[in-house]
C-alpha cells in the first residue's frame, strides 16, 4: 500500500489480505500527511511490513514463506463488509 488515510478502503482492504495470510506491505510517506497515516499505524501495528525500495518487494515475492499456510478464520464477503 502506498496511500491510506487512517478510515480508508484500503488500509480495511490491507486488515482483511492480512487475516487471510497474504503478505501486507506499506511505504511510508511524510508523518504530515493525512493519506499516509493508515500506512504508518499498518506498519506500527505489525500488519504490514515496511517497504523502503524495490528490494523489500522482491524479498517477500522470493520468499514465499510469507503466505500462512492457515489464515485466520476467512470471512465472507458479504460478512466483511460488515466488520
Amino acid at each position: 500500500m502506498v496511500e491510506a488515510g487512517q478510515r480508508s478502503g484500503a488500509r480495511h482492504t490491507a486488515r482483511l489480505a492480512g487475516k487471510l495470510g497474504r503478505p501486507v506491505l506499506a511505504l511510508p510517506g511524510p508523518v504530515s500527511s493525512t493519506t499516509s497515516a493508515g500506512c504508518h499505524q499498518l506498519i506500527q501495528d505489525g500488519t504490514a511490513r515496511l517497504v523502503t525500495s524495490v528490494d523489500d518487494v522482491i524479498a517477500v515475492i522470493n520468499e514465499g514463506d510469507d503466505v500462512d499456510t492457515e489464515p485466520e478464520t476467512a470471512v465472507p464477503a458479504d460478512e466483511a463488509s460488515r466488520h
